[in-house]
């Protein structure tokens, strides 16, 4: 298959692969950078895997100066709008096109949408805190869909990867 056949038949893929690696690239060379800075270099709520507790939730809040906290609202999740879309539609499509003749087990497809989910639930919640009084619960709430992200994340990419890596076995054993 010709390189433009191939991007023909998968332009949908390919435009959201891009969109979410743009968007990824430009949060982490630039937006993440900028707050971090703000933050006398201490990890963003973002970018916490394995969440935070209500104390570090309060020394994240208590280094932000009103400047990085605009930033923090008015750039940064934006574009965290746009990347959770992006590479949840990557995958739904890309798991589509590799379970398609795979009976019950293209259910797994739908499980791009709650990585996309919990990234917007996470960011609705770390919104809140950044504009109101916080109390502890909803710092546990932020966190909590922090590792929801992290969890359903991981679950959809190696979902991924391992059916690339079975669709190539395929592919080569044909070759054989």
């Amino acid at each position: 298959m010709s390189i433009k056949r191939f991007l023909e038949k998968n332009k949908w893929i390919m435009l959201s692969f891009v969109g979410a690696i743009v968007t990824y690239i430009i949060m982490i060379l630039v937006t993440i950078p900028t707050i971090r800075n703000g933050m006398n270099g201490i990890e963003i709520f973002d970018l916490r895997p394995m969440g935070y507790s209500v104390n570090e939730g309060y020394s994240i809040l208590d280094t932000l100066t009103k400047e990085t906290i605009q930033y923090y609202k008015y750039v940064q999740l934006p574009l965290d709008f746009i990347y959770p879309f992006a590479i949840s539609m990557f995958c739904f499509l890309t798991l589509s096109k590799l379970t398609f003749k795979m009976g019950k087990i293209k259910v797994v497809r739908w499980l791009a949408f709650l990585v996309m989910t919990f990234d917007y639930l996470e960011n609705m919640s770390i919104y809140y805190l950044l504009s109101n009084t916080v109390k502890p619960w909803m710092i546990k709430v932020a966190s909590f869909f922090s590792v929801c992200k992290a969890l359903s994340t991981t679950v959809v990419m190696t979902i991924l990867c391992l059916l690339i890596i079975l669709k190539i076995k395929k592919s080569l054993r044909r070759c054989m």
